[in-house]
């Protein structure tokens, strides 16, 4: 029943001339959320942070962070670089949305082998403490 929605929908059948009883049926149809399609690809790359300064105008801390595909596949697209166990009171500032309670940056477009791409970061930390974290890095669409 291609392109049916939720209703009320008659049954009947009929064989060799004979005709069924007509049988009402209410239809209630479920709603399937969009399952996710991406794979933890942290094994398959190198990450290197470099270092976090301080920029006095903007009272926030800068860097980069690189991904460098080591493996020997394409990495599909978009890319996510996950902090996770940010420390207490540090925040990312241009996160691009949170997953299971940790920060994220997205990158779009993939990865071909001994490829890399540079995600800036921009890091909001008030009470200047040493940050610390584990960074994942997926491929698909969370």
């Amino acid at each position: 029943m291609t392109g049916f929605t939720d209703g009320i929908v008659d049954f009947d059948a009929q064989a060799e001339g004979i005709r069924s009883a007509v049988q009402t049926v209410t239809v209630k149809l479920a709603v399937i959320p969009p399952q996710p399609t991406f794979t933890d690809v942290t094994g398959y790359v190198r990450t290197t942070a470099y270092g976090l300064a301080y920029n006095r105008s903007t009272g926030k801390y800068v860097g980069n962070f690189v991904i460098t595909n080591t493996g020997s596949i394409n990495l599909n697209g978009p890319l996510h670089l996950v902090l996770k166990d940010l420390t207490a009171g540090v925040s990312l500032a241009n996160a691009s949305g949170t997953y299971e309670g940790s920060p994220y940056i997205t990158v779009q477009g993939g990865l071909e082998p001994d490829g890399s791409v540079t995600i800036p970061l921009i890091v909001d930390n008030p009470a200047k403490v040493g940050v610390g974290y584990a960074a994942k890095i997926y491929s698909g669409t969370f």
